[in-house]
C-alpha cells in the first residue's frame, strides 16, 4: 500500500466516522423536535403522565423519520467514505474496446452484474448495521436486471432489488429473504429479524432430514 492510498484510506475513515457522528446528531435533534411538539400538542387538561407518553411517541415518529430520510442522503457520502480496496468492490479486469456490437452488450451485462452487487453490498448496511457481513461486495452475486443475491446457506438467500418509493422518483431498497421451500419471499429489514428467519429454516431443514433418514431406513 502506497503513502497516497494509505491516506486516502485514513481520510475516508474519518470522513465515514463523522458521517455516522452526523446522522446521529440529527437524529437526535429530530427525536428532541418531535418530542416538544408531541408535548405541546397534548390538551391542558391532560395529565403529566399522559403528555409526557404523547412526547415520547412524536420523539420516536420523528427520529425514524430524520433517520430514514438521511439514509436516502448520505448513501452517495457512504459509498464515498467506503474504505475497502477498489478491487474487492469491483473484482472484473478492466474490459478493452469491444469490437462488435455483441461483444459490447456482453461487457455491459457484466457492468450491471457488477453494479448490482456493489449497490447491494453498499446498501446492505439498512440490514447490517455491524457491517460484518452482508455489506461484503464479494459474498454478492448481481444480475444484469439490477437484482443481487447473497448466499446465506444451502436453499436461502438474501435478494435485493431497487425500487421506487411513493413519489416514483426516489430510489427504494428491498432486501427479501428467499428459500427454495415456497415462491414467498419475507421482506428482511434488520440482522435479527434475518437471524430469527434463519434459525426457522435451519429447523425445517434439520427436521426434513431426519424425516428423510426415517424413511429410508424403513425402506
Amino acid at each position: 500500500m502506497t503513502k497516497t492510498s494509505l491516506t486516502r484510506r485514513i481520510a475516508r475513515a474519518i470522513g465515514a466516522s463523522l458521517t455516522e457522528l452526523g446522522i446521529n446528531a440529527l437524529t437526535w435533534i429530530g427525536a428532541g423536535v418531535g418530542g416538544y411538539i408531541g408535548f405541546g400538542a397534548a390538551p391542558d387538561s391532560w395529565a403529566t403522565g399522559w403528555k409526557a407518553a404523547l412526547a415520547g411517541i412524536g420523539a420516536l415518529a420523528f427520529a425514524v423519520g430524520f433517520e430514514d430520510l438521511l439514509d436516502d442522503v448520505v448513501a452517495p457520502l457512504r459509498r464515498l467514505a467506503d474504505t475497502r480496496p477498489t478491487g474487492s468492490r469491483y473484482s472484473t479486469e478492466p474490459a478493452t474496446a469491444a469490437a462488435t456490437a455483441h461483444e459490447g452488450l456482453i461487457q455491459l451485462r457484466e457492468a450491471a452484474c457488477a453494479d448490482a452487487a456493489s449497490r447491494a453490498a453498499a446498501d446492505a448496511y439498512r440490514v447490517d448495521r455491524g457491517q460484518v457481513l452482508l455489506t461484503d461486495v464479494d459474498r454478492w452475486q448481481g444480475y444484469p436486471d439490477g437484482t443481487a443475491s447473497f448466499h446465506l446457506a444451502p436453499g436461502a438467500y438474501l435478494r435485493y432489488w431497487r425500487d421506487s418509493n411513493a413519489d416514483g422518483i426516489t430510489p427504494g431498497m428491498v432486501f427479501t429473504f428467499v428459500t427454495g421451500e415456497a415462491d414467498n419471499p419475507v421482506p428482511v429489514t434488520d440482522v435479527q429479524q434475518l437471524q430469527r428467519l434463519m434459525a426457522d429454516y435451519a429447523d425445517r431443514a434439520t427436521n426434513s432430514e431426519d424425516d428423510t433418514d426415517t424413511a429410508l431406513k424403513a425402506a
